[in-house]
């Protein structure tokens, strides 16, 4: 071996830098977390927008255009935050329902618990109603977990047809 071979062994072993190229396994994962946790800010901002138009006695031209931005900064935030803290199961071989359901319930009694705390610090610029953020909260629970389930069902039936790693041991 030569001193180029060496010195990129040893930085490949080092403890404390590693050079790691991602596996065709490890994208594929990414991409499934990423595509899971895209439709959940999409239900967590469609569920905002629709109570928040369910409640509101304004018509709904103006009442989003009154709708502070805030609010929508706010939410997707906060569940930025506690997504990333608790992760997302379906990327695992096997994954049993109430492995998703223990995972939504921490998500959102976390993202519950940030808004919560969020809304305190900023009381001058968020004006808080608890009636409306209890219904969002219990919808967007319910809409999150149906869709961990229904991305469950997808990605069993998509590794079903073949696309699925596994090791083989010889």
């Amino acid at each position: 071996m030569d001193k180029t071979e060496l010195l990129e062994k040893k930085l490949h072993t080092s403890k404390h830098f590693t050079l790691r190229m991602e596996t065709k396994k490890e994208r594929k994962i990414l991409t499934i977390r990423n595509l899971v946790a895209l439709g959940e800010f999409i239900l967590l901002n469609l569920c905002f927008l629709a109570v928040f138009l369910l409640l509101v006695k304004t018509p709904p031209a103006e009442a989003i255009k009154n709708l502070p931005r805030s609010y929508l900064v706010m939410i997707n935030l906060a569940y930025a935050i506690s997504l990333s803290h608790v992760g997302i199961v379906l990327d695992q071989r096997i994954v049993t329902i109430d492995k998703i359901t223990g995972k939504v319930t921490k998500t959102c009694s976390l993202y519950a618990l940030l808004i919560l705390l969020i809304s305190v610090f900023l009381v001058g610029t968020i004006n808080i109603n608890m009636t409306f953020w209890s219904i969002y909260l219990c919808a967007f629970y319910i809409c999150a977990l149906c869709w961990r389930i229904v991305a469950r069902i997808i990605l069993k039936h998509y590794r079903s047809k073949g696309n699925n790693y596994r090791r083989v041991i010889i």
